[in-house]
């Protein structure tokens, strides 16, 4: 389509799509943009970690007043991305609240939605850990139906602390970390919960020998720890000129009555050069064996 447009001068819209599109996961609606940060806001939702719990709530609100270290095992896993198949099936992924094991990890939820979020980028979570040489941590986004009980997923984050990379001097140090979330396309529906599942353990992601069997998170009063949510406030039309212009063409050769049936297509144009090659062969064959 490029060549066309810019060798043979056609006017088919190439050059004036937008540069970027995807696919909304769970809605399967496709977007365009003029940007990978599409977004109108970053939406921030502190971790504010209840005392005795392994978690808490996601706040738009920074409420914490705690300073407050909680450890969890990596030795197991809450949940798990699902390799290939986790991908293909994009949001269809789910886990089951109810039976999550929190001494394996973090869990903060969002009070139920009002509204939908519709996220458009890299999600991102920012908090302090006591560093460690080769210490792991996995962030995972959810949305979570109340009534269910079953979260579907978004995405996940993946971090590895290494001494030699300057992520930490001293083994104890206090670090601050980002995990960076994959650039998705997801509508976080209204009457659900945004949930957030920080763990130690993923099977998809090479374990040292020496990686920590507990992490720990820091919550401090004077600083927060929060999640970062790039959102678009409106869903966005699917820009592509592209498209149109073949229709267009399409309709435009139906309405002549040429190019139209099957012998006008692709496959079709190219059926009497096959036949020609088929008799060609038949032929020969003939000969050979009259011979």
């Amino acid at each position: 389509l490029w060549f066309d447009h810019y060798l043979k001068g056609i006017d088919n819209g190439i050059n004036t799509a937008k540069p970027f599109s995807t696919k909304v996961l769970n809605t399967a609606k496709r977007e365009s943009y003029d940007s990978l940060s599409p977004e109108d806001e970053i939406k921030i939702f502190n971790l504010i970690p209840e005392s005795g719990a392994q978690g808490g709530q996601l706040s738009e609100t920074y409420a914490n007043t705690v300073d407050l270290e909680v450890s969890f095992s990596t030795l197991d896993r809450i949940t798990y991305p699902g390799w290939i198949t986790g991908a293909l099936s994009a949001t269809g992924r789910t886990l089951n609240f109810n039976e999550i094991d929190r001494s394996l990890g973090l869990v903060f939820t969002t009070p139920i939605l009002d509204a939908p979020l519709r996220l458009r980028g890299e999600a991102k979570v920012n908090l302090a850990i006591v560093g460690e040489d080769k210490a792991q941590y996995f962030g995972y986004l959810f949305y979570l139906n109340p009534n269910t009980g079953i979260a579907n997923w978004i995405g996940h984050a993946p971090f590895s602390c290494h001494q030699s990379e300057g992520c930490v001097v001293n083994d104890g140090d206090l670090v601050q970390i980002v995990l960076d979330f994959y650039w998705t396309a997801v509508d976080i529906p209204a009457g659900s919960q945004l949930m957030l599942v920080i763990d130690g353990n993923d099977p998809d992601y090479w374990r040292y020998e020496t990686t920590p069997e507990t992490n720990t998170v820091v919550f401090q009063s004077n600083q927060a720890a929060y999640l970062e949510l790039p959102v678009v406030w409106e869903n966005t039309q699917y820009d592509d000129p592209v498209a149109n212009f073949e229709q267009a063409q399409d309709l435009a050769r139906g309405a002549n009555g040429d190019d139209s049936s099957f012998s006008g297509s692709g496959a079709g144009g190219s059926v009497p050069f096959m036949l020609l090659l088929a008799g060609l062969g038949y032929v020969a064959t003939r000969k050979h064996f009259s011979s």
